[in-house]
Parts: structure tokens; C-alpha cells; sequence
């Protein structure tokens, strides 16, 4: 009976009366208890229809159940009250429409749900294989990572004697180029000369730009356009199973936006770029502390300050005052070759010392790209159907709660019975 009334009476203010009093039965106890999960009942009428027909017909007035009836209804429907009554048919429709529209969303929300993880989870699993591929990469161009450090360091490093190890060291092609080419002896000496130094500095060159350019190609060694369409084919299957219009979005939205988002793939790159160039500084700044230079320096000069002081003493003192012989090239041969390991062995443990930041930086940067949450999707012509989809549920059930509550305000100034 509760559907019934509902689909035949949907948006409309009642009246409960029950007639035939002389011979029924009173059920409106029942009727009341019954209706009174979807209704408001503020009245119910048990009437004698046959008694009021017949005062009628005699020109009498109607007394009983059913005057109170013609009473009820003289003020309810009256003029003052027309108004009234059309608004609240209007919101109790208006309710109506709202809740069945709600209800017929509802079934969909399970789906937007799945669809919702499904997208992230892709993104999600994109974006850290492309950090993983970085990671590699990154690890993989070690030689070019320490040239860009050292530079980092040396810009920071000031003037020690470190340091112009260090600049030696970075810069010992070019120096050996420059002694080469003083020694030339004819111009085809010269010529060959300059051809191998711009050959070795063209070389270094490219590795430069190998390395700028190393992580704006993540996108094609770390994703396949196969895999790519393997995940779209899945997502428009959830998307169907919303109840989204996929065909709308081919026509409308070509396949590789449909595939990969530009701007996804561009704020990625952007990000990882800036994260490359920030562990370089913080590398950078690490390794030029004022502890780590006054360290190395200082344990640096401890044999050219030994090799300056015997020589020294044996010029100026053991030559002149104590008239020993000034030490031959049987002195300074072995010296030499031990300063020279002796620069090695420095160059080697800050090397390791970089070798070990730079891993650890190159970890820190994967993670932090990783848990990075991108402002731009992958799918981005799914994602927007899907995040419309939810948004507009959600402004339907808060239109519906609205409707609600100016039904439940209307509600209170009227004895007419209407749907909860």
C-alpha cells in the first residue's frame, strides 16, 4: 500500500479518512502505525459517510467526525494557505525527484570507487617506475655525476691547496692539451694537436648534455606504449562499468592524450629535473663544509709540507752551515712518485667520499618522487569524467539533504499529512 500511495500520490499534501463508521471498524491505530515510517500523520478522520449524506439531503448541519473534517479542511485549504500548500507540493516533488535520481547514482558509486583507485593506482605505479628508471640511469652516469660535483664543490671550495689538486685534477686534459701544443714543432704538429683537444672537448661536451638530457627521455625507457594501452583498455572497462560514455571520450580526445597525460608527463620531468639539480647543490654544499675543507687540507699538506721542509733545511741549512751535498735526483725521483700517490690517494677517498653522498642523495630523490603527489594525471580525460561523476553525486545528496531540511521546516506548519 506504501508504494502504491507513494507512486500515486508523489509531491502531495493528504488527507487520511476512513468512512462507512456505522459498519467498519476503527483501524486507524493501525493505518498510523503502518504509514507513520513514510508519513507525516497529524490527522486521521473515521467518519460515517451514509449519517452525513442524509443530514445533507435534510438541510441539516454535519456533526460528528465529519464536521470536524469540513472544519479541517475549510482551514487548511484555505485562501491564506494556497500558497503554502503549492510550495510544499513543489518541494515534496522536488524531494522526490532528487531522491529517486540519488538512488538510481548510488547504484554507480561502487564502480566511481574502483575506477577512482584504479587511476591512482596506475599513476601511481607509472610514476614510480619512471623514479626506479631514474634511479638507474642516474647510478649508471656516475662519471658524469662526480664532474658536475666536483664543480659544485671546487665553485665552493675557494683557494686551498685541495682544491688546486682538485681543479688540476678536473682540468688535467686541457692542461696536457696546452703542453702538447707548446712543444709543436711544425704546423701539421699544431694541427693535430687542435684536432685532438676539440675532439676531447666535444666528447666532454655531449657527456654534458647526455646528462641534461638523460632525464627528459625517462618516458621512453621507462613506459611502453604498449603497457600504456594495456591500462587504458582496463580503466575504460571500469569506466563502463560506471556507467561513462567511453566512445564520447575517443571521439572527443585523441588516443595518446587519452593515454598519457602531456601535462602529467611534463611535471613529472620538470620535478625530476629539479630534484637532479638540488641533490647536486645540497651534494655540493655538503662536501664544502668549513670541517671538510680544514680536514682535507690539512691532512693533505702533511707530505708537501714534509717534502717543502726537507728540502728546504737541506738548501738553506745542511748545504750552507753543515756542508752536506744538495739532494740529487735520487731524492727527488721517489718524491715525486710519492706525491703523485700521495694526490691519488686524496683524490681517491673524496672521490669515495662523493660516491657514497651521491648514493644516498640519488635514493632520497627517488623517494621523495615517489611519494610526490603530481598536480597532473596520467589519464586525464578518464580522471575528469570520474572526478565529475563523484562531484556531482555528491551536489545532488547535498541538494537532497537541502530539500530535506525545507521539507522539515514546512513540515511543522501544517496538519496535513506528507511524505518523510
Amino acid at each position: 500500500m506504501q508504494n502504491e500511495l507513494r507512486d500515486a500520490a508523489a509531491g502531495c499534501k493528504l488527507v487520511f479518512v476512513q468512512t462507512h463508521a456505522d459498519r467498519d471498524v476503527d483501524i486507524r491505530e493501525d493505518w498510523k502505525k503502518h504509514l507513520s515510517d513514510e508519513y507525516e500523520i497529524p490527522e486521521l478522520f473515521f467518519v460515517d459517510s451514509v449519517k452525513g449524506l442524509q443530514e445533507q439531503l435534510s438541510g441539516k448541519q454535519a456533526s460528528g467526525e465529519l464536521a470536524r473534517l469540513q472544519n479541517f479542511l475549510l482551514h487548511q485549504l484555505s485562501s491564506s494557505n494556497r500558497g503554502r500548500i503549492r510550495r510544499d507540493n513543489v518541494l515534496d516533488l522536488l524531494y522526490a525527484t532528487l531522491n529517486r535520481t540519488s538512488n538510481l547514482l548510488q547504484e554507480y558509486q561502487p564502480a566511481l570507487q574502483k575506477m577512482k583507485a584504479e587511476l591512482e593506482k596506475n599513476t601511481r605505479g607509472i610514476q614510480e617506475k619512471m623514479s626506479r628508471q631514474l634511479q638507474e640511469d642516474l647510478l649508471g652516469a656516475r662519471q658524469l655525476w662526480e664532474r658536475r660535483l666536483v664543480d659544485a664543490v671546487v665553485r665552493r671550495w675557494g683557494s686551498s691547496p685541495f682544491s688546486w689538486l682538485l681543479r688540476l685534477n678536473h682540468s688535467l686534459g686541457t692542461l696536457l692539451g696546452s703542453f702538447g701544443l707548446m712543444r709543436a714543432r711544425t704546423t701539421a704538429h699544431i694541427a693535430l694537436l687542435g684536432l685532438t683537444q676539440g675532439a676531447r672537448l666535444w666528447k666532454q661536451h655531449q657527456q654534458e648534455q647526455d646528462f641534461t638530457s638523460l632525464v627528459s627521455e625517462l618516458n621512453d625507457l621507462a613506459v611502453s606504449e604498449g603497457d600504456i594501452e594495456e591500462k587504458r583498455i582496463v580503466l575504460n572497462g571500469y569506466a563502463r562499468q560506471a556507467g561513462i560514455d567511453t566512445k564520447n571520450l575517443t571521439d572527443n580526445v585523441n588516443v595518446q592524450q587519452l593515454a598519457i597525460g602531456s601535462g602529467f608527463q611534463e611535471e613529472f620531468l620538470h620535478d625530476a629535473q629539479k630534484e637532479v639539480d638540488q641533490a647536486v647543490e645540497t651534494l655540493g654544499q655538503k662536501n664544502s663544509k668549513t670541517y671538510v675543507r680544514v680536514m682535507y687540507d690539512l691532512l693533505f699538506l702533511i707530505y708537501p709540507g714534509f717534502l717543502l721542509y726537507r728540502i728546504g733545511r737541506n738548501f738553506f741549512y745542511d748545504s750552507f752551515l753543515q756542508g752536506q751535498e744538495i739532494l740529487t735526483a735520487d731524492f727527488y725521483i721517489p718524491a715525486g712518485v710519492f706525491l703523485l700517490l700521495w694526490c691519488g690517494l686524496f683524490l681517491m677517498l673524496f672521490t669515495r667520499r662523493l660516491r657514497r653522498g651521491l648514493k644516498k642523495e640519488i635514493r632520497n630523490l627517488v623517494s621523495r618522487l615517489i611519494q610526490r603527489r603530481l598536480h597532473h594525471d596520467l589519464f586525464p580525460a578518464l580522471q575528469h569524467e570520474c572526478q565529475l561523476a563523484i562531484s556531482q553525486y555528491e551536489d545532488l545528496v547535498n541538494l537532497e539533504e537541502e530539500c530535506s531540511s525545507l521539507r522539515a521546516e514546512q513540515a511543522s506548519e501544517t496538519n496535513l499529512a506528507s511524505p518523510r
